[in-house]
């Protein structure tokens, strides 16, 4: 069998493969003992023919790697990762494992005392695996903080208030702001921590919202100048003083400025994000909305507060989903806490907000709208209960009517109805009649209403 010739000068990198690619029958080196000359002398000569090296570079190798065995095991037991190697006695190997426990009194006497473990010692930088326990986190957990409005508005965060035009987002918003500086015990019918408020109007001048605060507060409060002002901050498109920085970067420093400089208030409103939120680039939307989202409740949450956005919807809103209602990718209620959505028709009286979120839970709040003060209320429980009221009534007077399954005429139904003192529109007996599967066809007569049999 030809043998290579052997190289004098290697490079580096043939030293480090003379180990890597060795044959894996082959033993490692640190299971051949060092008093084994014979073997050991063998195995080095057969390593260095195969690789083209001299015996003292392979050995000089040796000696190196067992230096940086040495040093990594030394730091790892350290950092407390590792039980310190032991020395075989017999062979004079070093093992990582530690060896069976003694029992806790052999080869000791009474006035011998017990060997103590040395102190878990950590390295700066690493982390304490048992503070990482499900138990310790438990134990240091701290008490989530109240929600500003209960079940509406969390203490920390940001969320975004959207509505179509006119419905009265602002208005929403100058309503809650008043409550929060004030100290108002609820809002909306929910328990309110009040504290200071920082209302940045981008769309309305200071003249335009003193205007709209004074049908809220009504005018005696507003000229006598409470001490609640003092903590209800505007910031208006026409102030000077702070004005919207033109560079799209640095708005978020801004806003992170102005709340450190008004005391860090509890809820801070951005009147509109179409008029604060920076021109969307690159070709993802999704992204890009959502990265200007988590830049905002970061803000939030490092400095302690709650951001809301106020936004628009589009025209094709129905307010069954507010995220989806936006004029926004699924990106923006990606990255906030809370997505609201006002519904209400402008010159309507009656409106609905619906909340969703993944810090309170999912509802629709009826809300009632008075034109005179700008305010907005509950809806009377009376009135909002009436018409489920009226739904129930119709479908117990069809259930009963319909029992044997005849056919009856729609009029016939509609008088024995009224006979029966169901108070309640066609509209309403629609509905009840729909919901238990009963179906309307044409005949000579007039409509006939039929209840197929289950």
């Amino acid at each position: 069998m030809a043998t290579r010739p052997r190289i004098r000068h290697a490079r580096p990198r043939d030293i480090e493969g003379a180990l890597r690619d060795l044959a894996e029958p082959r033993p490692h080196f640190s299971e051949i003992a060092d008093d084994d000359r014979s073997q050991r002398k063998a195995w080095l000569e057969d390593i260095a023919e195969q690789r083209g090296l001299r015996v003292a570079e392979v050995e000089q190798l040796i000696e190196k790697q067992k230096e940086e065995g040495r040093a990594n095991a030394e730091m790892m037991v350290a950092m407390g990762l590792h039980d310190p190697p032991t020395t075989d006695r017999k062979s004079g190997r070093r093992s990582r494992h530690t060896p069976p426990a003694k029992p806790p009194f052999a080869g000791r006497t009474a006035s011998t005392p017990a060997p103590s473990k040395p102190p878990l010692t950590l390295v700066r930088g690493t982390v304490d695996r048992q503070d990482a326990s499900l138990a310790a986190i438990v134990r240091r957990a701290v008490p989530r903080p109240p929600h500003l409005v209960a079940d509406i508005l969390p203490q920390v965060g940001a969320g975004v208030l959207g509505s179509a035009k006119s419905a009265g987002k602002s208005t929403f918003a100058a309503n809650l702001s008043v409550s929060m500086a004030r100290g108002d015990e609820t809002f909306l019918g929910r328990k309110l921590h009040g504290g200071a408020v920082l209302y940045i109007a981008l769309e309305h001048t200071e003249a335009e919202f003193l205007e709209l605060l004074s049908h809220i507060t009504g005018e005696e409060e507003l000229n006598a100048s409470p001490d609640w002002f003092s903590r209800f901050h505007l910031i208006a498109v026409d102030n000077e003083a702070f004005p919207l920085p033109v560079e799209p970067e640095a708005r978020y420093p801004w806003l992170r400025d102005l709340i450190l400089r008004f005391g860090k208030p509890k809820v801070v409103i951005v009147d509109t994000w179409s008029q604060f939120r920076p021109a969307p680039t690159g070709n993802n939307l999704f992204l890009d909305d959502k990265r200007h989202a988590e830049e905002v409740r970061k803000i939030g949450r490092d400095l302690g507060c709650f951001v809301l956005l106020l936004h628009h919807t589009g025209k094709a809103a129905r307010g069954r989903d507010p995220s989806s209602d936006l004029i926004s990718t699924m990106g923006l209620p990606a990255g906030l806490n809370v997505v609201l959505g006002l519904i209400r028709s402008p010159g309507a009286t009656k409106a609905t907000l619906v909340c969703q979120g993944n810090a309170i839970p999912f509802q629709r709040m009826p809300l009632a709208f008075y034109e005179s003060t700008l305010r907005f209320g509950l809806a009377d429980a009376a009135k909002v209960g009436r018409h489920d009221d009226e739904r129930r009534a119709a479908a117990e007077f069809l259930n009963k009517l319909f029992a044997n399954g005849k056919p009856r005429l729609a009029k016939v139904v509609m008088e024995l109805a009224a006979k029966a003192g169901i108070e309640c529109s066609d509209k309403t007996m629609n509905m009840a009649k729909r919901s238990l599967g009963i179906k309307s066809q044409r005949t000579r007569k007039g409509w006939v209403w039929i209840r197929e049999k289950p």
